[in-house]
């Protein structure tokens, strides 16, 4: 059983770039306040610098988190240090000196959250430039310390592919499409996780697809949704709101 998950919580929440409702997404701000009220599920995603540092950050380019338009493959990792992603056109001046973290410092936080599982998003952007082989070896070279409480993920089929062959670690493939040829490559890799923007499933309710999975459903913001999500057999759903939605299911619980 993943780290974390309990066999009476049903669904699981994930901190989706942690809680990034209310703090600059992917940073060490984010994700330690989304484990300081209550989250055991973290999400993030991993980029690759020009010097091939893993770091964290969702786009490739800094224009939307930083107001600076430069892109992290024209950048070394210490020329992040001085670019601050305080995301001021969501929180104004709210937050300052807030920086893309490096992996590295993600993992010593990992290694003293003992009850916490990371979901670790390789992106695309990263994998087309460097290749699936190079992203897998230098994140996972980084998370050696903290594996048994990693899953690492992706949009790229090949490269969660290509992590499965490298280390005996959960995988997990995030779908853009809910039709068949997607089902027959899903059970061919048989990943632990099964990934998908909860608007792809069909509208009809029908359960989610069986197999050797847990399903998570990201862009989820409210508790109906998540427990409508679960009734249809899915596992993990994952929000930018992980405040919010852990108080308002503990809420419920107490009411029940």
């Amino acid at each position: 059983m993943t780290k974390g998950t309990s066999a009476n919580d049903q669904p699981g929440f994930v901190a989706h770039r942690g809680w990034a409702a209310r703090y600059p997404e992917n940073t060490l701000e984010s994700l330690t306040a989304a484990v300081d009220t209550g989250a055991r599920f973290i999400e993030f995603d991993v980029q690759l610098t020009r010097d091939q540092v893993p770091v964290l950050l969702h786009d490739d380019n800094l224009a939307r988190t930083a107001g600076v338009g430069r892109s992290v493959f024209d950048l070394d990792a210490a020329d992040l240090a001085s670019i601050e992603v305080n995301q001021a056109d969501r929180f104004g001046d709210q937050f300052s000196d807030v920086h893309v973290p490096l992996l590295e410092q993600i993992v010593s936080n990992l290694a003293s959250w003992p009850d916490v599982t990371a979901f670790v998003e390789l992106k695309r952007q990263s994998i087309g430039h460097f290749g699936a082989a190079t992203m897998a070896r230098q994140v996972l070279a980084q998370l050696q310390p903290v594996l048994d409480s990693c899953v690492v993920i992706s949009f790229i089929h090949d490269a969660v592919t290509e992590v499965r062959r490298r280390v005996n670690i959960p995988i997990g493939w995030v779908i853009r499409t809910w039709d068949e040829p997607t089902r027959t490559k899903a059970l061919a890799a048989a990943p632990e996780y099964l990934f998908c923007k909860h608007t792809i499933l069909p509208k009809n309710n029908t359960p989610v697809w069986p197999g050797p999975w847990k399903w998570v459903c990201y862009g989820v913001s409210d508790l109906p949704l998540a427990m409508a999500l679960a009734e249809r057999g899915v596992a993990f759903v994952s929000t930018f709101e992980i405040g919010e939605l852990l108080a308002a299911a503990q809420t419920q619980g107490a009411r029940q």
